[in-house]
């Protein structure tokens, strides 16, 4: 399919408004948490080196994304 797809590689909060209009989030630190705690779809990554090693397997079609169900407050 021709469709577009947008793949956000973040860190921090300066991420986390677009980390929902994003296909798929690469996450470290603080990221997961809102992640998690929001319900998005990541794959946790350590760092740039480690998203650019599963940009094959993303590609591929091979990824699957972490999607914990948000706590309650």
């Amino acid at each position: 399919d021709d469709k577009r797809r947008v793949l956000l590689i973040g860190d921090g909060a300066s991420d986390f408004c677009v980390a929902g209009e994003a296909d798929l989030v690469f996450a470290k630190h603080r990221l997961i948490e809102h992640c998690r705690s929001t319900g998005i779809p990541y794959v946790p990554v350590t760092g740039f080196a480690d998203a650019l090693d599963l940009l094959p397997t993303l590609i591929a079609g091979e990824i699957a994304a972490h999607v914990d169900a948000a706590q309650p407050a």
